[in-house]
């Protein structure tokens, strides 16, 4: 959105800020921490995280300050203190600013819909525009507050896709043997094994010989990374199991693989728009994913080490 080389020096410099809280407002977080068992780093990492924020925030004021022809800002992520504090910053000057979203937002996803209370004139924290992929992002993102006037849901698709083969301009790769990219996610309560038991039984099973097996972290979770390489360094198939710890571009893996496979990441439908195989597993998936299994887009899998070699083959 703007010419990096002369932005480089506002942000090359970012400086921790002394942040000075008040006795009063430090129990009331310590409050929630314990209310909500949020450990007892958590005064600590808020501090942290708001001195990020202001870092970003004055340094924005500044890089704007000196560069009055950016009119628009566009961010991939808001909810980091970074982007929050260029957001405010952005907002002080009238620049307009958009979340580029980087998947589908379903009912409950805390950082986009589900939401209550919620001030018509909106947020400063927050992006002006939410550029959605789909219109049922857009429906879920307004269940809350209809009438906002700010922090607006508009559908543009997958705007990703686009700079990827048109503007970038790459080819599509062809692969001779099967190659088969499992996208790993941040655990949860309903997706809580890291790999799966029928993937590891499909992996031991004579259906894999000659294939090529990449398991992708997502970039912000490399939490399971040893679980993961312990087992492909004890496996007799070691050298068909490979890592991706997520920190090349998403649609160049898409682009190398001829089968995608994961829980409910969004990914699922890239991987259908690139042409490649594309399968979810798990309850959370089918209810995610409800139109695009029954269009046939995606492959639902119940589990089961039948369903992934009936899919595969």
């Amino acid at each position: 959105a703007f010419n990096s080389s002369r932005t480089y020096p506002y942000l090359n410099f970012i400086k921790s800020e002394e942040i000075l809280i008040d006795n009063k407002l430090k129990k009331v977080i310590n409050k929630i921490s314990v209310e909500n068992k949020l450990g007892k780093n958590f005064l600590k990492d808020f501090i942290s995280k708001l001195k990020i924020f202001y870092s970003w925030y004055n340094h924005g004021i500044k890089l704007f300050e000196n560069n009055s022809y950016i009119k628009r800002i566009f961010i991939a992520c808001w909810y980091t203190p970074d982007a929050m504090g260029l957001i405010a910053a952005a907002k002080k000057f009238n620049i307009l600013t958009f979340d580029m979203q980087h998947g589908i937002q379903g009912k409950y996803r805390p950082m986009y819909t589900d939401w209550t209370n919620i001030q018509k004139e909106g947020y400063e924290l927050l992006p002006n525009y939410f550029c959605c992929w789909n219109k049922d992002t857009k429906i879920n993102i307004l269940t809350s507050s209809k009438k906002r006037t700010d922090n607006i849901p508009k559908v543009i698709g997958n705007s990703w896709i686009n700079l990827y083969e048109k503007k970038l301009k790459i080819k599509k790769s062809i692969n001779n043997k099967r190659v088969i990219l499992f996208c790993l996610q941040p655990q949860t309560s309903t997706n809580d094994i890291v790999i799966p038991k029928f993937i590891k039984t499909f992996i031991d099973s004579d259906t894999f010989k000659k294939d090529i097996f990449i398991f992708r972290f997502h970039p912000n979770d490399l939490s399971n990374k040893d679980e993961v390489k312990n087992f492909i360094n004890n496996h007799k198939k070691q050298s068909q199991l490979k890592i991706d710890t997520g920190e090349f571009y998403i649609f160049d893996a898409l682009n190398y693989c001829t089968h995608h496979i994961t829980a409910w990441s969004t990914t699922a439908l890239e991987a259908s728009y690139f042409k490649k195989n594309s399968a979810v597993f798990g309850q959370d998936a089918k209810v995610v994913f409800k139109k695009y299994i029954k269009k046939n887009y995606i492959k639902w899998l119940n589990g089961s080490n039948k369903s992934l070699i009936k899919w595969i083959s």
